[in-house]
């Protein structure tokens, strides 16, 4: 693992999820310029992965997301909106459970790769207490001491 730049690996997992969905609108917010954290290859993998299931999911004609990067907690906060259809709340509990496998293994894989870095990932509701318009996925990644 080796520093990396969230940035620079959200910037190019955006635009490959646009260059590949033109059903797609993505709205980013970075509230950083710089986020270096240490990571591997995976970390595109990582993004798209989690992209990938905001898409996936929607039933909507238009699907939107929304991409957030700030500072948070001693590292780097990347949240990852969508206006689906939700996940319930009993599913949220579930939705990371190896043996289930309720969010495929996409989920499961971001999941793998964050807890690597020494991060973690959450999921919530877009809305507080209305989860069916849409699914919040938090990502955490501690901050890379240079």
């Amino acid at each position: 693992m080796e520093p990396t730049s969230l940035k620079d690996a959200l910037v190019a997992a955006v635009g490959a999820l646009k260059f590949k969905h033109d059903d797609v609108e993505v709205k980013v917010d970075y509230h950083v310029d710089e986020a270096i954290v240490k990571a591997d290859e995976y970390i595109g993998h990582l993004f798209t992965n989690v992209l990938e299931n905001a898409i996936l999911h929607n039933p909507e004609e238009t699907k939107h997301v929304w991409v957030t990067l700030r500072e948070e907690g001693g590292g780097f906060e990347v949240s990852i909106a969508d206006d689906g259809a939700g996940i319930g709340d009993t599913m949220k509990g579930a939705l990371f459970d190896q043996d289930r496998r309720y969010g495929g293994l996409g989920l499961h894989q971001a999941k793998r790769i964050l807890a690597k870095y020494g991060g973690r990932i959450e999921v919530t509701d877009r809305i507080e207490g209305e989860p069916e318009k849409g699914a919040l996925f938090c990502l955490w990644f501690p901050g890379s001491v240079s």
